[in-house]
């Protein structure tokens, strides 16, 4: 069973969409590794998954969307690398 509730889970992970997608990437891994027999495991990939996400061992490399604006506003800021002179 799992120790935590909802609500601890969403104190931590205050984008609770952040938190499903960390979860279910880190599921995904386990059963990839189960699968091709990297690790033995005799619990539930997707309870692990879940665990290990909450103790925040999961990976985070979810790519930010930036508005365009911002994009836009950042490239008008740029300066050169380099000048020729």
């Amino acid at each position: 069973m799992i120790d935590t509730t909802l609500e601890k889970i969403w104190e931590r992970y205050q984008n609770k969409y952040r938190f499903l997608v960390l979860a279910s990437r880190e599921t995904r891994k386990l059963i990839e590794a189960v699968a091709e027999g990297r690790i033995e495991t005799i619990d539930n990939p997707y309870r692990l998954g879940v665990l290990r996400t909450i103790r925040g061992e999961a990976e985070d490399d979810i790519v930010e969307v930036v508005p365009e604006e911002q994009v836009e506003e950042s490239l008008e800021e740029e300066k050169p690398l380099a000048t020729t002179d």
